[in-house]
């Protein structure tokens, strides 16, 4: 997945102590986070393997994100406008994987 750094409740950067949300904001085509259907642009990454992504910057994400071809990486996920609407959700890819069957919904 291609991620925006969003900063929450502030208009300056995301350094400096704010929170930063992590929106997917484009896929890399033909790999399983593209070709499940799983995730959709404009969802926020909340946590990777079980980290929180409060306090991350956007390159510890994205290495958290990275792992050996064939490694499974969990998300937690969140969709639509915080609060009521948001709804949180886990998906499981394998990584450097092709194809819907290797993206696990929970």
């Amino acid at each position: 997945v291609v991620l925006e750094e969003v900063l929450e409740g502030a208009p300056s950067s995301c350094s400096g102590g704010f929170i930063c949300s992590f929106i997917v904001k484009d896929f890399i085509p033909g790999l399983s986070a593209d070709l499940s259907g799983a995730i959709q642009r404009g969802d926020r990454i909340l946590e990777v393997d079980g980290f929180s992504t409060i306090g991350m910057s956007l390159e510890d994400v994205e290495g958290k994100l990275s792992g050996a071809r064939g490694t499974k990486v969990q998300l937690r996920m969140s969709r639509g406008t915080s609060g009521r609407d948001a709804r949180e959700f886990l998906v499981r890819l394998k990584r450097g994987a092709w194809g819907p069957q290797h993206c696990l919904l929970e």
